[in-house]
This record gives structure tokens, sequence and C-alpha cells, in this order.
């Protein structure tokens, strides 16, 4: 990869990696990478996830609950 095909990242967030792509960090970034040599390798990444619901009753709270989880999952499923 040279310069011109890279791209900085201006802003935190999730990014998704094709297949064949590299990803690496600036020599002065608070990142660490390591290259895999093993291409059979996977890679499991864990992300703390915080939810706050706000609602009245308990019944409403189940709701709202179901229904996030039913939405993250589904979110989840199709990447």
């Amino acid at each position: 990869m040279t310069d011109r095909d890279s791209v900085r990242i201006s802003r935190d967030g999730i990014v998704f990696v094709h297949d064949g792509e590299t990803i690496t960090a600036t020599h002065d970034a608070e990142a660490e990478g390591e290259l895999m040599e093993d291409p059979g390798r996977v890679v499991h990444y864990h992300f703390p996830v915080h939810i706050e619901v706000h609602a009245q009753g308990q019944q409403e709270i189940a709701s709202a609950i179901e229904r996030t989880l039913t939405t993250l999952t589904a979110a989840f499923d199709s990447v």
C-alpha cells in the first residue's frame, strides 16, 4: 500500500473491512496492531455495551428491552 492508496480516518467509529484489505496505525497513534502471518487465524472482538432504558412500568420496560435486543441481534446478524 502506498500513501496514495491510504486514507486518514478523521473521527472514531466502526469500520467494515473487506477480505484482502489491510489496516495500519500511524506511527503516533494510540492504536497498536500486529501483522498476522496465519491466514486461517480467527480474531474475536468483544465490545462492552451499555443500554439505558427510560420507561414507566415493568411491562413498558420489558417491552423496550425486548425491542432493543431484537434490533441489535438483527443488526449484528446482518453483518
